[in-house]
């Protein structure tokens, strides 16, 4: 019974963590802003979709927190620290590396509008910001908070090791987040996703079982309607922003709904998983790569016509994710050990 718990939960963290990745790809997808040029039915199309991703980060930080924290121990985290080397440090200096080259190749060649648009002349500023703090990779800032959440385990842990003190502290963090929404934006966005690691570490200690179990297709269904909820409360937001004037309220949703949409998908069997659902993070971190080459290439041979950037998302989109997980199958039969160092495994 608890191997065949096991291996439901690994396939099922597997499947929600691909879908996850592809909303990101969703929202960081530039083309997909076309829809803005096509009329109201695609563009409140888009937004009811945009809507849909709101769980994609938040979901993400409370996973990685609860398989982090699920066997926790002071004693364990040099062990841990060095799993997190390999699997978060590596991945994070190596992609911003590439972005960096990338810039470079932007400021000194014409093949930058092919790059993303990302440019720098070379400096050692450049370099070190490039490197250590993503500075021409942008979405990498999850990785950078999750690498100085991992170094502050101990203290965390320490925090959260009693369960009512636990909650105690993520109420504090919560409230820090109230005030600082309207200090600083940046900031806020930070303590928000912290807010979001703490729920799943204190989950990840306390109530792993709780969070590894099946739940019944009843509770799958309750959590379907919550995370559905959720998205239309969202989706009116994004039309209406003057009836939700709180980022604090939003946040509290993103909890519901995070909750909800993991529950949901109890919903199905997970009978098998697809290798290419295993490639998220490389999804994650090619996709903003490949989907600007593929948009430049559609933009050059698709003749001009009203639909045309649309048609450029639409046939982009599942298109990057066929070259990236292809690719990633490809390194991983004949290049494993290089694939193992940039999906971070």
């Amino acid at each position: 019974m608890a191997a065949n718990v096991c291996d439901y939960f690994s396939k099922k963290k597997t499947t929600v963590t691909f879908v996850l990745s592809l909303f990101v790809f969703f929202i960081h997808f530039c083309a997909f802003s076309a829809f803005s040029d096509t009329g109201v039915l695609l563009q409140s199309t888009f937004d009811w979709l945009l809507a849909m991703t709101h769980v994609a980060v938040p979901l993400f930080f409370v996973i990685s927190a609860v398989m982090f924290y699920r066997n926790y121990t002071l004693a364990s985290t040099l062990r841990k620290w060095k799993n997190r080397v390999f699997s978060l440090c590596v991945p994070y200096c190596f992609w911003n590396t590439v972005w960096l080259l990338l810039a470079f190749i932007g400021y000194y060649t014409p093949l930058g509008a092919f790059t993303g648009g990302v440019k720098a002349a070379f400096s050692l500023e450049a370099v070190l910001r490039g490197i250590l703090l993503h500075e021409y990779f942008l979405p990498f800032w999850f990785m950078l908070q999750l690498i100085v959440l991992t170094a502050l385990c101990p203290i965390i842990y320490l925090l959260l090791k009693n369960k009512w003190i636990g909650i105690v502290t993520i109420v504090a963090v919560y409230v820090f987040y109230c005030l600082s929404v309207r200090l600083n934006a940046a900031v806020s966005d930070y303590i928000g996703m912290s807010v979001f690691y703490l729920l799943g570490a204190w989950v990840g200690i306390h109530h792993y079982s709780l969070f590894e179990s099946r739940k019944s297709k009843k509770n799958a269904a309750f959590g379907a309607l919550a995370y559905v909820l959720c998205c239309v409360y969202f989706g009116i937001n994004s039309v209406f922003p003057q009836w939700f004037p709180t980022e604090q309220i939003n946040l509290i949703v993103k909890v519901v709904s995070c909750a909800g949409f993991w529950v949901f998908f109890d919903c199905f069997e997970m009978r098998h998983c697809p290798k290419f659902m295993q490639e998220s993070f490389l999804i994650y971190a090619m996709h903003s790569l490949v989907g600007a080459v593929l948009t430049k290439v559609f933009y050059m041979i698709l003749p001009p016509a009203p639909f045309r950037l649309a048609l450029v998302a639409v046939l982009a989109f599942p298109l990057t994710i066929v070259i990236i997980c292809t690719s990633a199958m490809f390194m991983g039969k004949y290049m494993p050990r290089v694939k193992r160092i940039l999906a971070g495994k």
